[in-house]
């Protein structure tokens, strides 16, 4: 069960995650309404498909944007941005520092998948016996055996 944290921190985390979605929203926006200038630049780069590769970012975009804007299934609207995000670093983003500024972007963007926003508390997702959201489960010992040490104690 998700740790509920206090009114100001919660304020903290969707005020990061409304400005984390301006990012996408003013790439939608550039994408709606350039859209014919942005299948150019994909033909120039030598995609083979512009334009359906322009509808696919257009939907990711407007599929992940607004749920992230709005905090609805953010764990979805977030791979969905991903899977905008790191093409666009790879194949456009042309210099170091627009590459790195997209990874944070990124970052950004798993940080927010990791937080629960139904209970406003941080993901219980175990990942190999670490929580990522600080409390920690049980590891696997042997054939299917479960070791307990530590089991649900806060990690400090």
């Amino acid at each position: 069960m998700a740790m509920p944290i206090d009114p100001p921190q919660r304020n903290l985390m969707v005020a990061g995650r409304m400005l984390l979605s301006v990012h996408f929203l003013t790439e939608l926006y550039d994408k709606l309404t350039r859209f014919a200038y942005w299948v150019e630049v994909c033909e120039a780069s030598g995609q083979p498909y512009p334009v359906a590769e322009m509808m696919l970012v257009t939907l990711l975009l407007l599929f992940g944007a607004p749920l992230l804007l709005v905090g609805k299934h953010v764990p979805q609207a977030v791979t969905a941005l991903i899977i905008f995000q790191v093409p666009t670093t790879i194949f456009f983003e042309s210099t170091l520092y627009e590459q790195f500024d997209s990874v944070s972007v990124i970052g950004g963007l798993l940080l927010a998948a990791g937080s629960d926003w139904a209970t406003g508390g941080e993901s219980n997702c175990v990942a190999g016996g670490m929580a990522v959201g600080g409390v920690k489960k049980s590891k696997i010992k042997g054939k299917g055996r479960a070791s307990n040490d530590e089991t649900d104690a806060p990690m400090q």
